[in-house]
């Protein structure tokens, strides 16, 4: 399980978790927007 956060531009921080055996399995660096 990993967890990844990053700044939105919104000014907040999104908090992404997802299983991954490799770190260059994950969402990517893209935004999310809720």
């Amino acid at each position: 399980l990993m967890v990844c956060a990053r700044y939105t531009r919104r000014g907040g921080l999104d908090i992404n978790p997802w299983r991954s055996t490799c770190a260059e399995d994950g969402p990517g660096p893209r935004l999310v927007r809720q």
